[in-house]
């Protein structure tokens, strides 16, 4: 009997994360749509574009408290919903936890449920990515993490999920420049490559002295 548990539970424990991961991350989706669609968030609420007097952006600023309000919104939709599905029992195929197309979904069900546990942690970054010359794709994710207890026969463990999810994205368009160099670099792997084994020059030329 020991033998058996100490074979067989790890195989259910893992087969039973991928479900709660999978249900919770589901979950935490939901809430943040439902929180940005029913509030209608967009970028200008969440962040300030500082411009020049051309009209170049210089600089992004942050609204705090919209984004602090926005956080605390998430976090109570998402503990809601988990209460809500806390209630649910999952079913997990007998089959499923020998990670086999052969046995999937047969065998008799192990019932298993999912609860929240300690705080959910929810917090915002700003990443920016290089699209071109003069664009750049700025990006506001928000970075969710919590703990959930998978509840199942005659044991209890606890999971941690974390995920990510953009809540604003814009393309902010500078100036082009008069010179662009473009360097390519090559690995160390390549045959007969260079640190730069490629330059190709944009006019660059005509400002080298």
């Amino acid at each position: 009997m020991i033998i058996t548990d100490m074979i067989m539970f790890p195989m259910i424990k893992s087969a039973s994360a991928q479900i709660v991961k999978s249900r919770t991350t589901l979950i935490i989706n939901e809430a943040v749509f439902n929180v940005l669609e029913s509030e209608e968030y967009d970028y200008k609420d969440m962040i300030n574009l500082e411009k020049n007097d051309e009209g170049r952006v210089i600089a992004l600023t942050t609204k705090t408290q919209t984004m602090n309000t926005l956080k605390s919104r998430v976090m109570t939709e998402i503990y809601t919903r988990m209460q809500a599905y806390s209630e649910d029992e999952i079913l997990l195929p007998f089959g499923n936890i020998f990670n086999t197309s052969f046995l999937l979904g047969k065998g008799p069900d192990i019932k298993i449920s999912m609860t929240q546990f300690g705080e959910c942690n929810c917090d915002y970054r700003n990443v920016f990515e290089s699209c071109g010359i003069n664009q750049t794709n700025h990006r506001v994710m928000l970075d969710i993490k919590m703990t959930v207890s998978i509840i199942m026969p005659l044991r209890c463990v606890k999971e941690r999920i974390a995920t990510s999810i953009c809540i604003a994205d814009t393309v902010i368009v500078g100036e082009v420049p008069q010179a662009f160099t473009n360097v390519q670099n090559y690995s160390a792997s390549d045959e007969g490559a260079t640190v730069a084994d490629e330059v190709v020059d944009f006019g660059a030329h005509n400002y080298i002295n």
